[in-house]
């Protein structure tokens, strides 16, 4: 039996509160919308990780998809199809909160990094095996938003199968989380101090590749940004490691790059900064 948690945070409660004012309410901008809440009611939605049983078209192509990679790379993918199989035909407190619980779990493993990073000590990420915790979290991050779960997967034709409007969440659950982390996992990882006047914002899709333009094209390189308070952020590239102190220019730069990615809602500590992103 899980806990039964019907706010369901696709943005990490813990995470958001380094945007707070007034204890626990952060600005937002959602759509044109300003306005503050607490951060229990923001980035989240009712029973947002629920999951209905997987149509026997969605079980097919994710087992093609599977099929179509090596097999020494199979075993895990297959294990989290299972997962998702067995979540959609338990009971009602399994389907509603089954993945939820797996995301809290691994928020709870993640909590002491990510408040070392916040103190300063990137080199907590010296640790591979740590390194490696914060980088699941972060695949985990990446494809659990609204943004992945709303958008189609353009090379199903369209019609043809059986699939439910939560397919692409399942397909990025088991095929692209994993894959992030092990990216992020085995890159080069720079902090990025932010001591201007500029805050960096967060939203909705709080992992973002800045060289992806976001116009539905294929992004040709990978530099992954994460930004972990108004004044800190993470950069992570497979090659190069990046100055500390950055500008103003920069910290817009960044701040525009959460609003293009974002699905809705963009977040921050102070209401002229949602206001004008």
């Amino acid at each position: 039996m899980y806990n039964d948690v019907k706010k369901q945070h696709y943005i990490w409660e813990f995470y958001l509160k380094a945007w707070c004012f007034e204890g626990n309410k952060v600005w937002c901008n959602r759509n044109g919308n300003i306005f503050n809440a607490s951060t229990e009611n923001v980035a989240q939605e009712r029973r947002f990780y629920e999951i209905s049983p997987l149509t026997k078209d969605e079980k097919g192509l994710i087992e093609a998809g599977i099929n179509s990679i090596p097999k020494e790379n199979r075993n895990i993918l297959k294990l989290k199809l299972i997962n998702l199989i067995e979540y959609g035909l338990y009971s009602d407190n399994t389907r509603k909160n089954a993945l939820e619980s797996e995301y809290a779990d691994m928020e709870q493993r993640t909590v002491s990094i990510l408040q070392s990073i916040r103190n300063g000590a990137i080199d907590v990420l010296d640790n591979q095996y740590k390194k490696n915790i914060f980088s699941i979290f972060l695949g985990m991050q990446y494809t659990r938003t609204p943004k992945c779960r709303n958008g189609k997967i353009n090379c199903l034709p369209e019609g043809r199968f059986q699939i439910s409007d939560n397919f692409r969440f399942y397909w990025n659950y088991i095929f692209f989380s994993d894959d992030i982390g092990s990216w992020i996992s085995s890159s080069k990882t720079s902090l990025l101090k932010n001591e201007t006047d500029f805050p960096f914002i967060t939203g909705d899709q709080p992992v973002i590749n800045i060289k992806s333009d976001y116009d539905c094209t294929p992004a040709k390189e990978i530099r992954l940004y994460y930004p972990i308070s108004p004044k800190l952020a993470l950069l992570f590239d497979e090659k190069e490691l990046f100055d500390n102190l950055i500008s103003a220019e920069d910290v817009l730069f960044y701040n525009k790059k959460i609003k293009q990615a974002c699905e809705a809602l963009v977040i921050s500590n102070k209401k002229e900064t949602v206001e004008n992103v």
